[in-house]
């Protein structure tokens, strides 16, 4: 008894996932920090990971570029995105070396007492 391929999946539900792959692109461009792309950067694998092993029998020639492009385009922006991460990091750590020292803590001195 041969096993279905789970990865062989219907003409709308192909062009649904590449689509949503082309969705992650906005979604890195609005990143506003190194936590951000990091983020991104760990959900869109997981998505490119799952696109990119999907097949349809019945997709156009149309549908099949548009999903290798949406891969490949993804790829790239992947293998950038430790550039905009670096870059995020060297712009955050002489924020850090600037800002002011913590003041010591308050303590209560109730009846003139130290507790």
């Amino acid at each position: 008894m041969s096993r279905p391929n789970n990865n062989t999946v219907k003409v709308g539900v192909f062009r649904q996932r590449y689509e949503h792959l082309y969705r992650k692109l906005n979604d890195y461009h609005a990143c506003c920090s190194a936590d951000e792309v990091r983020t991104w950067k760990r959900v869109t694998q997981a998505l490119l990971d799952e696109v990119s092993a999907l097949k349809c029998g019945r997709a156009s020639p149309e549908d099949l570029e548009a999903h290798r492009r949406a891969v490949a385009v993804i790829t790239e922006r992947l293998a950038a995105a430790d550039q905009r991460i670096e870059a995020y990091e060297m712009k955050k750590a002489p924020k850090a070396a600037v800002q002011e020292p913590t003041r010591p803590a308050l303590r209560l001195i109730q009846g003139g007492k130290l507790h």
